[in-house]
């Protein structure tokens, strides 16, 4: 398997972890037409007596890329980020008709790997730890930004700020519902 298969592999699986660790459902859609994965929130209810699991028909969508620091520049609290054009198409497509259309909105995480390979996955075998070492960043387009009329790439600049840990599921949850 080449470093770009595993790339994708860690960013897609990363954001699973998170997300089942935060209590979310996660989906993997059969066909990518713009979601690597779909989130759900769950909700719980005492039914005579029995606790009963749900989903609330609240979701994300997300597009799952990644990278290595020696890929990206990093200045003022943002770094900039080649972007394949149909999937920037695709996060602003979906800023602006998921609820009309009743697709769920569509975020671009974006993980940032060391350089070196080696330094990704850790594990430590008396203590049982295992490391990914990254960071995730998410990214939503601005209300202003439109279909980009490049045909190879955009380049979109992404906060620092804007790091995934456990709260992001529920923050884009809030943010969207």
């Amino acid at each position: 398997m080449n470093d770009e298969k595993i790339k994708e592999l860690f960013s897609i699986n990363f954001l699973r972890l998170i997300a089942e660790r935060a209590g979310f459902v996660v989906t993997k859609p059969s066909e990518d037409y713009g979601d690597d994965l779909i989130i759900k929130e769950l909700k719980v209810s005492l039914h005579f007596g029995s606790r009963q699991i749900y989903t609330s028909g609240k979701m994300v969508g997300l597009q799952a890329k990644c990278t290595t620091e020696k890929s990206i520049r990093r200045s003022k609290g943002k770094f900039a980020f080649d972007l394949d054009a149909k999937p920037f198409n695709h996060l602003v497509l979906r800023r602006d008709t998921w609820s009309l259309e009743k697709l769920p909105p569509l975020v671009l995480v974006v993980f940032v790997l060391p350089e070196n390979p080696s330094d990704w996955l850790s594990h430590d075998a008396k203590s049982g730890k295992l490391t990914l070492s990254g960071k995730g960043y998410w990214y939503l387009p601005e209300t202003n930004a439109e279909l980009t009329k490049n045909q190879d790439r955009e380049r979109i600049f992404l906060s620092e700020e804007n790091q995934v840990d456990l709260n992001f599921y529920q923050e884009m949850i809030s943010l969207h519902f």
